[in-house]
């Protein structure tokens, strides 16, 4: 489900590099940045009037899926309101992500993917542009290539993941679904090093587009890992301090990949990803493993079970 749903992070690329790309020929690039920021507008009033912050309060949620949300989040259905303070939310999350094994290497996956993802989605399309092809609708449709593996991977990240879990368990299965991929894309992006200096075009966007698909089927893996070691009602912040890190590295992505164009070239600077991969693998092997992993989920509820019986002992009439 969580695959599914971040599919739209490739099908929205898609459609920005085939109708994008013909919408800046003939309109030129301020009507067309006009043009997406409405529907991006439209978009947010739809998600605003429409989305809800819990399941209670949504109009078209039924009783028996309220109960099915909440039970999968581990918080009894009978509960209202929440025993955590947002201090102590916020406390907790803090600690389980940069205090315990599986909380850092999930912190190191976060990054090194960060700088991976914007790589693909924002240095590619200038990379086949300066590099190879010099027209803006030649290079949307190379681009859609790329972007169609993403989104081809994304949406088999979930079944593949889901799959492995069961026949290997949570943890290796979730290992494999992540390393095996990442291991590969890594030398993809390697082997398009050679194919992008000797100018070779085709095997180059094969590469890349086989290496982008590659990343995004780790996703239903790594990523999930962030919900799973989340106490109950902590794994909303968890993921957001995760998330907001991995755009974080976003904007030094920008200033890396910058550099490196102007003082060695466009090829190095695609394929610069490769030491981010290599993290991303180190990180996983190192910090995310059945002992780590379960290490990690008992502390954040210890954690949890702490902090509410302090808030408890506070509430008693002394």
């Amino acid at each position: 489900m969580y695959t599914l749903a971040g599919s739209g992070q490739a099908f929205g690329p898609i459609i920005a590099a085939l109708i994008g790309s013909y919408q800046i020929v003939y309109w030129g690039w301020r009507p067309t940045f006009v043009f997406w920021g409405i529907i991006g507008i439209i978009f947010a009033a739809v998600w605003y009037f429409y989305v809800r912050d819990t399941p209670q309060t949504h109009p078209y949620i039924s009783q028996k899926e309220r109960e099915y949300i909440e039970s999968s989040r581990g918080v009894p259905v009978e509960k209202s309101g929440s025993a955590l303070s947002t201090k102590d939310t916020w406390f907790i999350s803090l600690k389980l992500i940069f205090t315990t094994w599986a909380g850092i290497g999930e912190l190191l996956i976060f990054i090194s993917f960060g700088y991976i993802l914007f790589t693909v989605l924002y240095w590619i399309p200038p990379y086949f542009y300066g590099s190879f092809l010099h027209s803006v609708t030649k290079t949307g449709l190379y681009v859609g290539a790329v972007d169609a593996a993403l989104l081809l991977g994304y949406i088999f990240s979930g079944p593949v993941n889901d799959g492995l879990s069961r026949k290997l368990g949570t943890v290796m299965g979730r290992r494999i679904g992540s390393l095996v991929p990442m291991a590969l894309m890594l030398l993809f992006v390697a082997i398009s090093y050679y194919t992008g200096t000797a100018r070779e075009l085709v095997p180059t966007v094969i590469l890349l587009a086989a290496g982008a698909g590659l990343m995004n089927i780790t996703v239903g893996s790594w990523a999930v890992n962030a919900f799973t070691i989340s106490p109950p009602e902590t794994s909303a912040t968890v993921y957001g301090i995760y998330n907001g890190l991995l755009n974080v590295m976003g904007a030094f992505n920008s200033l890396i990949l910058g550099w490196i164009v102007v003082h060695i070239g466009f090829t190095a600077a695609i394929t610069s990803m490769v030491f981010f991969m290599a993290m991303f693998i180190a990180a996983y092997l190192v910090f995310i493993r059945q002992k780590t992993f379960d290490a990690t989920i008992a502390k954040g509820k210890k954690m949890v079970e702490e902090a509410i019986a302090k808030n408890k002992e506070k509430t008693i009439p002394k």
